[in-house]
C-alpha cells in the first residue's frame, strides 16, 4: 500500500519546490485582538472519514482497519514525507528539518480546533476557496475577502 496524495510537507521537501525547504518556517495562526480562541490552538483537519456495512465488518475488515491505524503513519511519512495525521507507531529516519519541526510542534499541541472552513455551509465554503487564489495572488485584500466570506455565512442563517 503505497500513500497516495500529497501534503504540505511532502510539497516543502519535493525536489520540484523552487521556494527551498529552507525558507519555508511553520507557526500558528496569529491571535487577533477580540477573536476567538488563543495562538496556542492549532487548526487541525477534520481528516477523511470512512464508512463501513455492519452487514459485512467482520475478523477481516477489523484487521484491516487495524493495519491502517497501526501501520499508516510511519508509512506515509517514510515512503512520501507525508504527516498523515495517523500516529507514527516506528522511528523513521532521514525526515527533513522542516518535517521534524512540524512533528515536534504538533507533538506539543495541548488543544486543536476546527479548520475554519469546516464550519461552513456549502456555498461560504466554495466561495472561501474560489476566492482564495484572488487573495494569494493580491487581486483581492484580505478586507474584501473576509467581507465577501461574511456576506455569505450571515445569508445562509
Amino acid at each position: 500500500m503505497a500513500p497516495s496524495g500529497r501534503d504540505i510537507s511532502s510539497n516543502i521537501n519535493s525536489d520540484e519546490n523552487l521556494v527551498g525547504a529552507e525558507n519555508i518556517g511553520f507557526m500558528p495562526f496569529p491571535a487577533v485582538e477580540g477573536g476567538a480562541g488563543d495562538i496556542d490552538q492549532y487548526p487541525a483537519n477534520a481528516g477523511a472519514a470512512m464508512a463501513i456495512n455492519p452487514k459485512t465488518y467482520g475478523p477481516d475488515t477489523e484487521a484491516w482497519f487495524s493495519c491502517i491505524a497501526e501501520n499508516y503513519g510511519a508509512q506515509a511519512l517514510g515512503e512520501a514525507g507525508i504527516l498523515s495525521g495517523f500516529q507514527v507507531n516506528e522511528e523513521v529516519t532521514g525526515v527533513s528539518e522542516t518535517t521534524a519541526d512540524i512533528q515536534e510542534r504538533m507533538a506539543s499541541i495541548d488543544e486543536t480546533v476546527l479548520w475554519f472552513e469546516a464550519l461552513l455551509d456549502s456555498e461560504s465554503n466554495s466561495l472561501a476557496s474560489t476566492n482564495v487564489s484572488l487573495l494569494t495572488n493580491g487581486d483581492m485584500s484580505a478586507e474584501e475577502y473576509m467581507s465577501q466570506l461574511q456576506a455569505s455565512v450571515d445569508s445562509s442563517r
